[in-house]
């Protein structure tokens, strides 16, 4: 293979950075973009205009069926992930696939099942796992720099109040998001402290509420989440898209050595204080990591997961977010759902019971 055949199915927001990521790895003689799809042919023609792609096309099914497209990313609304992305597999193609993975655990598992009886990758687009600061935070807690991690509190805060008022728009319906901002958004540090900390050992609490958006048919606006880890963690998870100021993030870690934090507003985005020995002992400390304050580490942790996925193609890799690690994440938000609706803890396992069925968690 001189280089891999890509195609883009989606073309607005993320579609774009996916496009402009690969477009860099294509600098290196990698990659080479192929072809884009939309439904809204202008955007599909725009994007394969930029990036001097081969061609265009508003049905995904046009762009599948080429055998110079050996890789795709789908970057479209969440209920389409799992059709699109088995068919893709089917197709022989490798699959990059945006988050969440699925609204559905059913909807995982064919993906999971589709790709594997094909033998291409699937990997799910999860930046944050990309992402340099987060990367680093990573690093220092494997590497014992502030003990054993028995807390951490992540928050995320956006302002969608513009596309999430529009009723007909996708965007945090039930129906074809999944949910509201527990589904798009927590999902995010749902993978990330997994990611960090282990396998989760079950939701003890979780609160959702429609606070500033008030649309029938759109689900929760900001939600709060509580969950142990099964290394003995807790965690508070905090999740809003009613932000009024800038996107903000950020990560707070406490071990039993030290604490980290990490917070993307800042042009340094990592903060460690540690009580092991060195020459920063017991001071705050702020290792260099790449970053720009929003919205640009969006650009550089695309781009890396980009590079990543291009390089378990080409190398017979494992993605660092396999398709099983995109459904644990998508599993602890249904069991932030069940734990609102039944006022229990909830165990992974409680997904595949009765009361879940009852629920409606497929």
């Amino acid at each position: 293979m001189k280089s891999l055949g890509v195609g883009i199915i989606g073309c607005g927001v993320a579609g774009g950075l996916h496009a402009n990521s690969y477009d860099t790895v294509a600098q290196q003689g990698k990659v080479k973009l192929v072809a884009a799809c939309d439904v809204n042919e202008n955007a599909a023609k725009t994007m394969a205009t930029e990036y001097k792609m081969d061609a265009h096309y508003t049905d995904w099914r046009d762009l599948i069926k080429r055998k110079d497209i050996n890789a795709v990313s789908i970057c479209l609304p969440h209920y389409l992930h799992a059709d699109v992305t088995v068919a893709a597999a089917r197709a022989g193609k490798h699959v990059l696939c945006e988050k969440p993975m699925a609204i559905t655990l059913k909807d995982c598992d064919r993906m999971i099942k589709a790709a594997k009886e094909a033998n291409v990758k699937l990997m799910i687009a999860e930046s944050v796992l990309f992402l340099p600061a987060f990367m680093k935070a990573k690093e220092l807690v494997a590497e014992g720099m502030i003990g054993e991690v028995y807390f951490a509190r992540a928050y995320e805060g956006v302002n969608e109040i513009p596309r999430t008022s529009v009723p007909e728009h996708w965007h945090d319906t039930p129906d074809k998001a999944g949910g509201g901002v527990l589904m798009d958004m927590a999902v995010h540090f749902n993978a990330l402290l997994r990611w960090i900390l282990g396998e989760v050992e079950h939701v003890r609490a979780c609160w959702t509420d429609k606070l500033v958006v008030k649309v029938e048919n759109k689900a929760e606006d900001n939600a709060i989440m509580l969950a142990k880890f099964k290394n003995g963690a807790m965690a508070e998870i905090v999740v809003s898209n009613t932000l009024i100021s800038p996107a903000f993030n950020r990560l707070e870690l406490y071990g039993t050595e030290g604490t980290i934090f990490e917070d993307h507003s800042l042009e340094k985005p990592v903060k460690v204080f540690s009580t092991k020995p060195g020459p920063k002992s017991f001071d705050w400390c702020e290792p260099e990591v790449e970053h720009e304050p929003y919205p640009g580490y969006y650009v550089i942790s695309f781009r890396n997961e980009v590079q990543h996925f291009v390089d378990c193609i080409l190398e017979d890799k494992k993605p660092k977010m396999s398709g099983e690690d995109g459904k644990a994440a998508v599993e602890m938000v249904h069991m932030g759902y069940m734990a609102e609706k039944t006022g229990k803890i909830i165990g992974r396992s409680d997904l595949y019971s009765d009361t879940a069925r009852k629920l409606g968690i497929k």
